[in-house]
């Protein structure tokens, strides 16, 4: 693929699908790793395990989607021999439906793009590294956008930049937007939340940096855009702002919560959150409902 600036407004390719209906499936922060000598990056570190990843893929299997999205942090630390293993697993299951990925901080663009699946999208805008993916099906229009820092993992940790959307991506954006139909609903999918809401423990940095540019886009289309989806803060929350209703997501991996037990504040395991998915189903402009589904055992 060229990476370069290339974000006009294509027409779109013949609808291939006239659901009225559309059901998703939603995985972020699986943090998958294959090697035990490496010391995983979240707390807990019970996720880091060859099972956790069949039990996921089979939960996904199990239940029917039109759409697999993954947002992000597919793998902990950077570490590249993880990505192989989620590939191998999604092709050997054959899931139903196409599938979507788009990077988060512990990700590597290049070796996600080349292991891990992503089919055809109707429209794609490349900014530099960075590639957003519109989905069309039916009356629903699905952005699935890059939010990671261009840089995204250090030997040290999660990525050290600060995240954003960036220019070229909000232009385009916005010009999809307008160009859209009658009756037709948007919807975001990112990795980092656009915007911070009022929760105590969540610092500026876990948040994009142009979040407020991206805002006053949706608030413009605020008839069309049915919901913002997001990961990275291992923890489930919603909020609405100016009409526009906002979800964090629950982690494929570990939740998250913030320890004030000590002399100093800590993010630690969130030992009454539980991995797992997210099931979306989409009907129009704000008219939608999600479920949470557990990673299945072994005895289910």
């Amino acid at each position: 693929m060229d990476f370069h600036a290339t974000c006009q407004n294509r027409a779109a390719l013949p609808d291939s699908s006239p659901l009225n209906e559309l059901k998703i499936i939603l995985v972020s922060d699986f943090h998958n790793c294959i090697d035990p000598e490496i010391r995983p990056w979240m707390p807990g570190g019970a996720y880091c395990a060859t099972e956790r990843r069949e039990l996921v893929i089979r939960t996904l299997k199990n239940n029917n989607a039109d759409l697999t999205i993954w947002l992000g942090d597919l793998v902990d630390r950077g570490h590249v021999p993880s990505y192989r293993p989620i590939d191998q697993a999604m092709q050997q299951s054959q899931l139903p439906g196409d599938v979507f990925v788009t990077p988060g901080n512990h990700d590597i663009r290049e070796v996600l793009r080349d292991n891990v699946r992503s089919d055809t999208p109707t429209d794609i805008c490349t900014d530099g590294q960075k590639t957003h993916y519109l989905i069309k099906r039916g009356k629903h229009n699905l952005f699935v956008l890059d939010s990671a820092p261009v840089d995204e993992f250090e030997a040290n940790g999660a990525a050290a930049n600060i995240s954003q959307f960036g220019k070229v991506g909000q232009e385009w954006l916005r010009g999809t937007l307008d160009s859209m139909e009658q009756g037709a609903a948007a919807w975001v999918f990112t990795h980092y939340p656009a915007n911070n809401f009022n929760q105590s423990w969540i610092t500026g940095s876990a948040m994009m940096r142009d979040g407020d540019d991206l805002h006053a886009i949706l608030v413009a289309h605020q008839s069309k855009v049915g919901g913002v989806f997001s990961g990275h803060l291992h923890h489930a929350f919603s909020w609405t702002r100016d009409d526009i209703n906002y979800h964090s997501l629950i982690p494929a991996s570990v939740a998250l919560t913030l320890d004030r037990s000590k002399d100093k504040q800590q993010i630690v395991e969130d030992t009454e959150g539980f991995p797992g998915v997210e099931a979306l189903t989409l009907r129009g402009s704000k008219d939608y409902s999600r479920r949470s589904l557990p990673i299945l055992s072994r005895s289910d």
